[in-house]
């Protein structure tokens, strides 16, 4: 893969190619994401996916409003190897370092985009199946269903 920041034409292009997808007739999308659930979750009905609503519950902003967080956050460039050891690793402290991922190339050159334009018809691994078999699906149906899925549990 390039390693190279993409142009602003090559960004331009990688949005229209996302918004193609989405745009794509959804049967074909559909049969094949319905397939990857059947074989990974052969018990699930296509209603089970979907019965508890989560992703319409305010599930997530009641446990937030409820839970205290009490896990400490540090930004990692303001922190030194020697006090992180003494603040958190010697007591086995938790604590949320921020911004180690910075430099970190796949910041920017792992968006859907890139994927979909990169690896759209390559095929990857979903899940197992009841009897421990792969459950594959091609990555331009998987990135569909991330930005549309509604399921309590996705793939």
């Amino acid at each position: 893969m390039d390693t190279a920041a993409p142009s602003a034409e090559q960004a331009s292009s990688s949005k229209q190619l996302l918004d193609e997808l989405l745009a794509e007739p959804a049967e074909r999308f559909e049969r094949r994401i319905q397939r990857a659930k059947k074989k990974e979750y052969s018990k699930r009905s296509a209603e089970d996916w979907t019965k508890h609503d989560c992703a319409n519950s305010g599930l997530v902003e009641r446990l937030r409003s409820t839970i205290p967080d009490t896990v400490e956050r540090c930004e990692s460039s303001e922190l030194t190897e020697e006090e992180f050891r003494e603040r958190f690793e010697r007591k086995n402290v938790p604590a949320l370092i921020a911004g180690l991922d910075r430099d970190w190339p796949a910041r920017s050159q792992w968006t859907l985009e890139r994927l979909l334009r990169d690896y759209g018809s390559e095929r990857f691994k979903v899940g197992e199946d009841d009897d421990g078999y792969a459950v594959y699906v091609k990555m331009r149906h998987y990135l569909r269903y991330l930005l549309t899925t509604k399921d309590d549990s996705p793939l």
